[in-house]
Formats: structure tokens, C-alpha cells, sequence
């Protein structure tokens, strides 16, 4: 049998363990409410942390009380839920929105002075090329203009003649033996 405080022990063990478990529950709550994921997150996620609850309250209770289901351990555990709930859930809740909405402003602060940093550093850069975009722009729209002047002289210089070449070619292609068909 064993002693009367090693019972203690593990009976205060349990305890933390079932605050342990409400703390880990106000952190989910609170994610849900955050991310408000659909139905099918809802129950994903409910499973993954349940999951993980699980082996977190196998370990605890290995390590507390090597493992021993007892009824002072389910008891144990059930007042530390309850204790937890009834004087500290609130102000945990409110301290990881507090977290969460400080991680939130910070990320935005860096994302923002990163953009900065980024817009600065390749300001020089979209300056030549804003620059350089009207001279090439209207150098393209005078190259099209000469390429459709050039080919048209090139098919009144030369396309007419080409065309009867051609044809006088596939005239005399048609009739040789071998190009008729059968």
C-alpha cells in the first residue's frame, strides 16, 4: 500500500494535470475563435486536440503517479478542471487574445517595414525603369510603323514578282510525271 503522502502527491498531480487540460481548452477556445474555422476544421481540429490532450494527460499522469487510475485521480483531476474554470479561465482567455492580437500587431509592423525597406531599396531601380519605359515605348511604336511601311514597299518591290515565279514554278512542277497523282 502506499503511504499517505506519496497519495498527497500524486492526488495534487492530478490536480495540475486537470488544470493543465482547462488551460490547454482556453487556448483552443480561443484559437476558435480567432481562425472561426468551418464544420469540417471545427471537427478536425477538435480531434487533433483531444489527440494531443490525451497523450499530454497518459505522460502527466506517468509522471505523477506512474499511472495508477485511482478514484482520487479522476477526482483529482475533475477539481482541477473545475478550480480552473471558476477562477482563472477568464483572465487566461484574455491573456492569449492579448497574445494573439500583440503577435497580430507586431507581424504587421514588420510586414509593413518590410515593405518599406523593400520599396526603398528598389526604388532607384523602378525609377530608371519608369524612365527608360516612355523612349523604348515610343521607339516600339516607331519600329512597328517602319516594319508595315517596309513591308509593303518590299511586297510592291518584290512579292508581285515572287508570286509569279511561284506560279509559273508550279505550273511547270505540274507537269512532270512523277508530281501527278494517281
Amino acid at each position: 500500500m502506499e503511504p499517505l503522502v506519496g497519495q498527497v502527491y500524486a492526488f495534487i498531480a492530478t490536480v495540475i494535470i486537470g488544470a493543465v487540460v482547462g488551460f490547454c481548452f482556453d487556448y483552443y477556445r480561443v484559437i476558435r475563435e480567432i481562425y472561426r474555422p468551418k464544420k469540417v476544421g471545427t471537427y478536425l481540429g477538435d480531434i487533433i486536440f483531444w489527440f494531443i490532450t490525451t497523450i499530454l494527460v497518459f505522460f502527466m499522469l506517468l509522471m505523477g503517479n506512474w499511472g495508477e487510475m485511482r478514484l482520487y485521480v479522476l477526482i483529482g483531476f475533475s477539481w482541477g478542471v473545475i478550480v480552473y474554470f471558476c477562477f482563472l479561465s477568464k483572465v487566461i482567455r484574455r491573456l492569449i487574445r492579448l497574445k494573439f492580437f500583440l503577435f497580430y500587431k507586431i507581424w504587421w509592423l514588420v510586414a509593413k517595414t518590410g515593405l518599406f525597406i523593400w520599396l526603398m531599396v528598389t526604388f532607384p531601380l523602378r525609377l530608371v525603369l519608369l524612365v527608360l519605359s516612355y523612349p523604348a515605348g515610343w521607339l516600339k511604336s516607331l519600329l512597328t510603323k517602319a516594319h508595315l511601311k517596309l513591308s509593303l514597299v518590299f511586297f510592291k518591290l518584290v512579292g508581285s514578282r515572287l508570286n509569279r515565279l511561284t506560279a509559273k514554278l508550279k505550273s511547270k512542277l505540274a507537269g512532270l510525271q512523277f508530281w501527278k497523282r494517281k
